[in-house]
Formats: C-alpha cells, sequence, structure tokens
C-alpha cells in the first residue's frame, strides 16, 4: 500500500528546533543536582530534584530566554527545503503570551512556518493521520502514532523507547531532512493558505 501523507508537518519547538537548556537552569537557579538535559533519561525526571512551582519556574525562565538560543544546526535549511510540499505547523505548550516572541525568533533564524500554535493545553487534538509530526516527547510521539501521524523526533535517552512503537528517531536534523525528502512523493498537496512571513495563529488548523 502506498504511504498516503496529508500535506502537514507539525514541528515542537523545544528540544527538538534548538537546545532547551531546562535541566541546565534547574542547576542555576535551584542548585538541583541533575544531570545536562542531553543525559536525562525519563520525561518527568524534574521530579526528582524539584517541586512543581520550582520547574514551573525553570520553564518560565528558558521560555522568555529564546531570543538567546539558535536554533539546531540545519534545521532552519530543511524546513525551508520542505517548504514548498508541505504546510508546516510550528507548535509549542507554552503560556500564549510568548506568541510574539515565538513568531520573532523564527523570523529572525529563517525557520519557515504557514501556521504558528501557542497553547497551554495539550497538543494531541492537533495530530490526524497521515500527519508528519517532529516532536521530541514521549507522550506526544505517542500521541501522534495512535492517531496514525508519522513521527519524527531527534534521539534523547527518554525517547529511545518509542522507536520501538515507531517513530523515527534521528541523530540530527540532516537525518530528519533525509527522511522528509524521502516521503515527499506521497504527500498529499495542500494549498499553502498564509505566506510564511505571516503565520497564523488560531488553532483550528
Amino acid at each position: 500500500m502506498k504511504l498516503q501523507l496529508s500535506g502537514r508537518l507539525l514541528v515542537d519547538i523545544d528540544a527538538t528546533l534548538y537546545y532547551a537548556p531546562f535541566a541546565e537552569a534547574a542547576r542555576v537557579i535551584w542548585g538541583a543536582d541533575c544531570p545536562p538535559t542531553r543525559e536525562v533519561d525519563r520525561w518527568l525526571w524534574y521530579k526528582d530534584y524539584l517541586t512543581d512551582d520550582q520547574w514551573r519556574a525553570v520553564v518560565e525562565l528558558v521560555h522568555n530566554r529564546l531570543g538567546m538560543y539558535k536554533p539546531f544546526p540545519m534545521a532552519a535549511n530543511v524546513l525551508q527545503m520542505a517548504q514548498p510540499y508541505f504546510n508546516i505547523i510550528i507548535i509549542s505548550q507554552r503560556d500564549p503570551k510568548y506568541q510574539k516572541s515565538v513568531d520573532f525568533w523564527l523570523a529572525v533564524n529563517k525557520i519557515p512556518a504557514n501556521h504558528t500554535v501557542i497553547k497551554t493545553e495539550s497538543k494531541l487534538e492537533l495530530f490526524r493521520e497521515g500527519d508528519i509530526v517532529i516532536d521530541d516527547a514521549p507522550h506526544n510521539i505517542i500521541g501522534a502514532l495512535e492517531k496514525g501521524a508519522h513521527v519524527i523526533s531527534l534521539r534523547y535517552l527518554y525517547n529511545g523507547h518509542t522507536e520501538e512503537l515507531g517513530a523515527k528517531l534521528a541523530e540530527d536534523w540532516g537525518v530528519i531532512g533525509t527522511c522528509l525528502k524521502g516521503v515527499i512523493d506521497n504527500v498529499e498537496r495542500e494549498p499553502k493558505e498564509r505566506d510564511s512571513k505571516q503565520p497564523e495563529r488560531d488553532v483550528g488548523v
């Protein structure tokens, strides 16, 4: 059976488009004796070191400093390559007050987006059968797979088990680019509703 893709490419931000230093921030702010983010081996690692209120402060600090972080090498180039073939939807589960800073960060770093969706609620309602989802969080990977989406993620210790469930784990964005090039012929073309310089903020995409 020929692989059929929807033409929607949904891309996470934290730990997907850039290295999000949550564990490093926890060490600086609270003196948490935790490993760096690239070495944590389970999703809710912070519960061993921080209270929920302390964790929220860590997340707030990292999200406030988004403009200081650079995207992973090749991330912008890969999405620029994919843009003619996909409706690119940049999604992030964070406070909507960061909408403008996210849009600015995407523009400065030349990361194309037909839509941006910033929301505090779960992303799972956004995933559909045939979508390609690029997200590192295990629960989002599993939820997307259950809906019939095709999932690619950068490989982390905390999401390695999802490979057995059908996720494609990549060492870098170059590998992600190769994966996307390999399925372009299976994409059902959708009209691009917006120019990438004018991202849409409606969650009903």
